[in-house]
């Protein structure tokens, strides 16, 4: 039996979020209206979706990422950080709005709690993801999450279903998403 190359494979595409996580620790997360002092500051490149599409990689998957990252420092390094983990960034636009963010407080048992402001992600629409819908052809898998709009969401896992991949949603942050007959038909097919 021939072994099928890595242009062969089914591929994951990630359509989604691109963050700079800004991340403080603390001793513990304050309570309205408190201010608590915090022991250490790190930027990291984050997002759901970019964290999807590099986990993705890392574990030996083609990786194609479909998002928008502002033309600032956060953005450069954002895409750097995906390249070096192996993703196809040639679906990541370039918005006139800054990257997006992540304020991220973290505790010392771990908890955390996430601001996030959408920045470019925001410019990034279901337009988008029909531009991109060559991306969708061969997936095995399509990544999601509610970082983006949920009409980013639904195009996304409409062309994903389309394309016969197992389309995955990240409910976070949590919003309603509609009930679309062709995405559940599909899912309860799959679970025959």
């Amino acid at each position: 039996m021939a072994t099928q190359g890595i242009e062969s494979r089914p591929h994951v595409v990630v359509a989604g979020s691109l963050n700079a996580d800004l991340t403080i620790y603390t001793e513990r997360l304050p309570a309205p209206g408190e201010t608590v002092h915090g022991n250490g500051f790190a930027v990291h490149p984050g997002g759901k979706s970019a964290n999807q599409a590099v986990a993705a990689a890392r574990l030996g998957a083609p990786v194609k990422m479909l998002g928008a990252v502002g033309d600032d420092d956060n953005g450069q390094m954002l895409c750097k950080s995906l390249t070096r983990a192996g993703v196809d960034i040639s679906s990541v636009g370039t918005s006139t709005e800054p990257t997006g963010v992540a304020i991220i407080s973290v505790d010392t048992s771990a908890e955390n709690s996430i601001i996030i402001s959408a920045g470019a992600n925001g410019t990034f629409s279901a337009a988008d993801v029909e531009r991109f819908a060559a991306a969708f052809s061969g997936a095995g898998a399509v990544c999601l999450c509610l970082e983006v709009s949920v009409d980013v969401v639904t195009a996304a896992a409409r062309l994903g279903h389309e394309a016969r991949a197992t389309v995955l949603l990240n409910l976070s942050p949590f919003a309603q998403v509609p009930a679309v007959p062709w995405c559940w038909k599909g899912l309860r097919a799959r679970r025959r």
